[in-house]
């Protein structure tokens, strides 16, 4: 049986998981790229090394953000978020997005690399590391389906 999942649903498969994908456009062109995240009220957050996916999304703020989660074919969860794109610039904002990253996806991280910028940013120099941009997505559309075997 396949239908579509609630608004309720939808956030809670949004906030159950810690990857999704954002898609975006560059002229007529669209990409999707993986991106972990944390979800508050309003905004999915995240954060990206500077970049062409974060040149693109400043040039035309319209993104998308899809999470699933399939137990098999026949058994599966997805989310699709329209919403728009705004890069974090003052440090009360860079810290609440560190801390909720931090908080939501530390838990997860099986290595070093995988740490939250933040936590990194104090031992790196300047030289060895890339600019972390955080940015949000304001959730402005929320859709969901699922398939469920009877």
């Amino acid at each position: 049986m396949r239908s579509i999942l609630t608004h309720n649903q939808c956030i809670q498969l949004l906030q159950s998981e810690t990857v999704g994908r954002i898609g975006y456009t560059k002229e007529n062109n669209v990409y999707i790229v993986p991106i972990s995240y944390a979800l508050d009220d309003k905004y999915i957050y995240a954060q990206s090394p500077e970049g062409a996916k974060l040149q693109f999304m400043r040039k035309n703020k319209n993104v998308c953000f899809q999470v699933e989660r399939i137990e098999n074919m026949i058994n599966w969860r997805s989310v699709v978020v329209q919403g728009t794109f705004e890069e974090l610039k003052t440090e009360k904002n860079i810290v609440y997005a560190s801390e909720l990253l931090s908080e939501r996806l530390e838990p997860f991280a099986h290595r070093q690399v995988t740490k939250i910028a933040s936590r990194t940013k104090e031992t790196a120099t300047p030289e060895k590391r890339l600019r972390t941009v955080f940015f949000r997505i304001k959730l402005l559309e929320i859709s969901g389906r699922y398939e469920k075997s009877e």
